[in-house]
């Protein structure tokens, strides 16, 4: 007999569009919850976003589209007209949770604001997603990373280095930041412009050979900038370092996987992040004490849940902590800022510059 997933009586209406929403909605389906998606006549404009990715758009195969749509059904509905907002309420009407992230203004031309679907629908359970919430003079804005989550959001505030100014980011429409990102040579002629393309074909030859040029330009820019010239040598020696670096992070990873009662998410996610922070020498050898310290111990039987957490970014100390108060364990993660770190080495080479190449050949 097949086992019945958590949420498999729970059904869902999702109006939402792009990746935030679309993303809750996809982790409710992988969870059993039966996912209505509303979509526009034309479609979720991530249907489109394909070729400034490097991909073919294939409304058959669009791995944009299906990451985050995925286990759900669809529907397209024009909402604008009377036949398509009936529709819709038919539907919320029946629904357990309606998630959106429709701004403030669209909400109550259509009748979404919270106060409507809760006089109608009081077992609704209402969740919506916006770039600068509900409230302010922001409230009606479009939200995207760059500006609602790196930038307004604090990020960007945490990478720099002590003594220096944040980074100015020029968001883009494309993830290589080649192509509004010239215009900083013009706009900000005072601030060194220092261009890296990963290209999206770099496991070919032709693509390593690039990235090798890159580095090699990169290396050559910072030595003007700096007044110091970087040698392969020491750039070898950099590199067995941060090789280090990632085998003891690897090793922590399933040490503390083992060991959940002692290494809480919440401090899982604070050792991997502090070697952002830190001497890369000296973060290693930390990180080697608490595997020493923590293998010392004896192994107890985890009697709460194991968890592998996904993204680009996991580190918000609330949900972490929610995380361990309901007895769950990180025992694995797939998360940008995290694993995909430290998971690959730089594979051995004679030149340096094609050792990084490699590296990113094989991510």
């Amino acid at each position: 007999m097949a086992k019945k997933k958590a949420l498999t009586d729970v059904t869902v209406v999702e109006l939402a569009t792009f990746i935030a929403v679309p993303a809750a909605g996809r982790i409710l389906a992988d969870m059993g919850a039966n996912v209505i998606k509303i979509e526009s006549l034309d479609g979720d404009n991530l249907r489109y976003t394909a070729p400034t990715e490097g991909r073919p758009l294939d409304q058959h195969e669009n791995t944009t589209f299906d990451l985050e749509s995925a286990n759900k059904r669809g529907i397209a509905l024009n909402t604008k007209t009377a036949t398509g907002q009936k529709i819709l309420f038919q539907l919320l009407e029946k629904e357990d949770i309606f998630l959106t992230n429709w701004r403030p203004k669209a909400r109550d031309r259509a009748g979404l604001d919270y106060e409507t679907p809760k006089q109608k629908f009081p077992h609704l359970v209402y969740a919506c997603v916006t770039g600068y919430g509900d409230t302010g003079p922001d409230q009606d804005l479009p939200g995207f990373d760059y500006t609602a989550f790196y930038a307004r959001g604090g990020i960007l505030g945490s990478l720099y280095q002590k003594g220096t100014v944040p980074m100015n980011v020029i968001p883009v429409l494309c993830d290589t930041l080649k192509c509004l990102g010239q215009n900083w040579k013009v706009g900000v002629p005072q601030v060194p412009f220092i261009q890296l393309v990963h290209p999206q074909n770099r496991a070919i030859p032709a693509g390593i050979a690039f990235l090798t040029e890159q580095y090699q330009r990169i290396v050559q820019q910072l030595g003007q900038i700096s007044g110091q010239s970087v040698t392969p040598q020491a750039l070898d020696r950099a590199i067995e370092l941060f090789n280090q670096h990632r085998a003891v992070l690897r090793e922590f990873s399933l040490v503390a996987a083992r060991h959940p009662r002692i290494i809480s998410p919440l401090m899982r996610n604070t050792v991997i992040k502090n070697g952002y922070f830190m001497d890369v020498v000296e973060h290693t050898q930390c990180v080697r004490e608490i595997i020493a310290l923590c293998t010392a111990l004896p192994t107890v039987q985890w009697e709460g849940h194991n968890i592998v957490v996904t993204g680009i970014i996991a580190d918000s100390p609330a949900i972490l902590q929610i995380f361990a108060d309901n007895h769950m364990a990180i025992v694995a993660d797939e998360v940008a800022h995290e694993s995909r770190q430290f998971r690959q080495d730089v594979p051995p080479d004679s030149d340096p510059y094609h050792r990084l190449a490699l590296q990113i050949s094989q991510l």
